[in-house]
């Protein structure tokens, strides 16, 4: 057994006091710091928010030492009580970090949690030290009185896999809703402001749930819980663990409005798919997980897009979504992809472990791929073609994937697609080959299972000249405009204006008041701009050419009677029975 116990002990200085206790096995233990967390394919550098780390026997302190950034040695007995202390500096608020201020505490076990290597299979106990009054959500068995007075609440943990997969969110104005599936309770715990219909939401969240739970026709785990936390701030994140998931969206002024209420809808329905699609059903190197090094695979577009694709998809089968919001949300992929040359330069698998390389933020120009948004536009071709092939849908392929490698062993890419052939007669291995191995080919399959199901992409020029006219994405950021997309050989490439050049004058005018004035309205063909790029000023000139480079697409209808596939696509899952 391993003890735990966090104290949350000052919240001004997003501080929390922790100790680890455990019977030494060997008179060297090692002590790992994980190196990353389930659900962001990227390192967490999560040592640099360990502080004093110390350790001791029976009061006596032990040397220890450090070997590697998330790797130290205790040099004790065999037998010995060692007990670790240390503070972990939790000050900055995602859905996947641990935060702590004087409103909430978010616990993410895997980035504040040391634990010794050889006792990965151990049970724990964790302790936790709450501020008076505060109240708490998890998915955590507690063997704690529901009545205690101390503040403090004991958790318990089968092993090291369920102990750093398990978020803890506590505040003082917590409150819960439940609804509850074929006997399985479902959680959602809200911090923040109050929306105006939280009978809506609860209706909505049973909703997408009751379609998820038809689709693959039981649930993994005996519950569930939606930590939501709802910030004053602009906000949009959600991780997927194996029995809860948390989110992050704001501001809270705007999700009594129907935009940024869908938006939590959204990832609600995404995270939940997630516990079927990577938690109980995952690739084969992701089982269990290794928290000492990067955990590459290429499936990432099994992972991350069949969940973006599927969860849209069952909040249109669940009636939440219209038929012209789930195109919308096609739409948007579309948008992403044609914007992003990085396609004709890797591949949708190599993108799949590049997430290790380029993490979540900008990389390198045109250098990379997205396995949510492309991975969610290939699920939507195997969705058309298994409808074409075999009658059934991605989401009885799912299912039936599910219950054959659903589980401990997890399964390979090839048993993703020998599945896909062995259901039904079509060319999967040129699907694989063109889209998954290659680059530049996927749009095409895309244009060719819209028009199978009476779909098409609508293209216009966009509204704001600059994307139009000069091929360039221009955005103002902290007062600035900066160059965030040049097309290739457009006129804006041409004139030398590059990812992350700032503009600071057009024709002489001060950026701000030209942009602002010429909206809607492109300019003379000839520009001059003052640029600032990296540390020194510079004077281009821009001349368009004429033609429209960026434009809007969208997915939509075309003219006249839809075809019969289109009809068993929208109805695969006969929501009415549902219902």
């Amino acid at each position: 057994m391993i003890f735990y116990h966090i104290h949350a002990a000052c919240p001004y200085k997003h501080q929390l006091e922790i100790t680890c206790t455990f019977t030494a096995e060997t008179e060297i233990v090692k002590i790992q710091i994980p190196y990353w967390r389930p659900g962001r394919y990227e390192p967490g550098n999560f040592p640099r928010n360990y502080i004093n780390f110390s350790a001791t026997s029976n009061g006596e302190p032990l040397q220890s030492r450090k070997v590697s950034a998330h790797l130290l040695e205790i040099q004790t007995t065999t037998g010995a009580e060692v007990s670790l202390s240390y503070i972990n500096y939790a000050g900055e608020l995602t859905a996947g970090n641990t935060f702590f201020d004087p409103e909430i505490l978010l616990i993410n076990p895997v980035n504040c949690l040391v634990y010794p290597l050889g006792m990965e299979d151990s049970p724990s106990r964790t302790t936790l030290t709450l501020p008076e009054g505060w109240k708490y959500g998890t998915s955590f068995e507690s063997d704690t009185d529901e009545g205690r007075e101390d503040n403090k609440v004991t958790f318990i943990a089968a092993n090291l896999q369920e102990l750093l997969d398990t978020p803890i969110l506590a505040s003082a104005d917590l409150r819960t809703l439940k609804y509850e599936i074929e006997d399985t309770p479902f959680f959602i715990h809200i911090n923040g402001g109050q929306l105006e219909d939280e009978e809506k939401l609860l209706a909505d969240f049973r909703a997408f749930t009751k379609v998820q739970y038809k689709a693959f026709g039981s649930f993994p785990v005996d519950q569930y819980h939606f930590l939501l936390l709802f910030l004053p701030v602009r906000a949009y994140h959600g991780v997927e663990h194996d029995k809860s998931t948390v989110i992050i969206i704001g501001p809270m002024a705007e999700l009594n409005q129907e935009l940024l209420y869908r938006e939590l809808l959204g990832v609600s329905s995404h995270e939940l798919y997630h516990t079927w699609n990577v938690k109980y059903l995952r690739p084969a190197n992701w089982s269990p997980y290794d928290f000492t090094q990067p955990n590459h695979s290429r499936l990432g577009y099994v992972a991350e897009g069949v969940t973006t694709y599927m969860g849209d998809w069952m909040l249109w089968q669940s009636g939440i979504f219209s038929d012209n919001e789930f195109w919308n949300e096609l739409s948007t992929h579309v948008q992403r992809h044609l914007e992003n040359e990085g396609r004709f330069h890797l591949s949708l698998g190599d993108a799949s472990i590049d997430t290790w390389t380029d993490g979540y933020i900008k990389s390198q120009p045109r250098r990379r791929v997205s396995i949510y948004a492309e991975g969610a536009m290939l699920s939507f071709v195997c969705d058309v073609w298994l409808l074409q092939g075999a009658g059934i849908c991605l989401s009885d392929y799912m299912r039936d994937f599910n219950n054959r490698y659903g589980g401990p062993s997890g399964f390979s890419e090839d048993d993703w697609w020998n599945g896909l052939k062995a259901t039904c007669d079509l060319p999967w291995d040129h699907l694989r080959a063109d889209v998954v191995e290659n680059r530049g080919k996927l749009y095409g399959y895309f244009l060719e299972a819209l028009d199978m199901i009476g779909l098409e992409v609508r293209e216009e020029a966009s509204a704001n000249f600059r994307d139009a006219a000069w091929g360039s994405r221009i955005d103002r950021i902290n007062e600035e405009w900066v160059v965030q997309n040049v097309l290739v050989n457009s006129p804006a490439e041409k004139a030398g204006l590059w990812f992350g050049d700032r503009i600071l004058s057009v024709n002489g005018i001060h950026a701000d008041h030209f942009f602002e004035q010429s909206l809607h309205k492109s300019p003379d063909s000839g520009v001059s701009l003052e640029i600032l790029s990296g540390y020194r000023s510079r004077e281009v000139r821009l001349e368009t050419d004429g033609q429209v480079w960026m434009k809007k697409y969208a997915v939509m209808e075309k003219d006249g009677q839809l075809p019969a596939l289109f009809h068993t696509w929208k109805n695969t899952l006969n929501v009415l029975k549902i219902n």
